[in-house]
């Protein structure tokens, strides 16, 4: 019934010639032949529209040519899909875009932690923001813990900003080797957010981070046995 609806919709829109309306509509991918079409417009707020529906992470060769195109506003509003973890060939495509910007807006979207690639390859850009970004999601995403050594590594960025954003990440808990780091930062403020982070600030003592570390070694010596 609702899918019904929707196609009616879909076709009031296309046969008004409401293109920028039919590009955002969620339930687009049920007339491909119309997504094909949106493609092909020279009207960059429609291929934005576009490029940023959900929708189109089911039309892969199209998402592609939309990280291939030259409007730099199509590519920011791609790399801002949330639907953007079911396309990795156009992720890793706009984690090497020319225009830091659009390597930003993947970096602040939380979908790409499907992809470690993806993510290591932005925290290891040469764009301060991008990796500001990264650190800024990561900050507020328990999937940090999918990724210790790149938690670790954003610890000791020269940038004081991105290891703020990653003393307040509340996974430190389970990562206690970050956390040491942190917590001998050289910036007051960084060191400040760690003791303020909700899930650390009751335990924060360096012989607790120790005792962390000494139990997780144990742990993993163990395992090894």
């Amino acid at each position: 019934m609702l899918e019904a609806i929707a196609l009616i919709e879909l076709s009031q829109l296309y046969a008004a010639k409401k293109f920028k309306e039919l590009a955002r509509h969620p339930q687009l991918h049920l007339k491909p032949e119309v997504v094909m079409e949106l493609a092909n417009d020279e009207n960059e707020d429609v291929l934005s529209f576009l490029a940023i529906n959900p929708a189109i992470a089911q039309f892969p060769e199209v998402a592609m040519e939309l990280a291939r195109d030259e409007k730099d506003v199509v590519r920011l509003a791609l790399a801002s899909n949330s639907s953007i973890d079911k396309l990795p060939e156009v992720t890793m495509k706009l984690a090497g875009d020319s225009n830091w910007s659009v390597r930003q807006y993947l970096a602040s979207n939380p979908a790409i932690v499907a992809f470690p690639e993806v993510v290591n390859k932005l925290a290891q850009d040469e764009e301060f923001n991008v990796r500001c970004d990264l650190a800024a999601a990561l900050a507020k995403n328990s999937a940090t813990l999918q990724y210790p050594e790149l938690a670790a590594q954003l610890a000791k960025d020269p940038n004081g900003r991105i290891r703020w954003y990653l003393a307040q990440n509340p996974v430190l808990a389970q990562l206690p080797e970050v956390a040491l780091t942190l917590s001998h930062d050289s910036e007051e403020y960084v060191r400040k957010a760690l003791a303020n982070d909700q899930m650390l600030s009751g335990n924060l003592t360096l012989a607790w981070i120790q005792g962390q570390i000494k139990m997780k070694n144990m742990l993993n010596a163990t395992a090894l046995v």
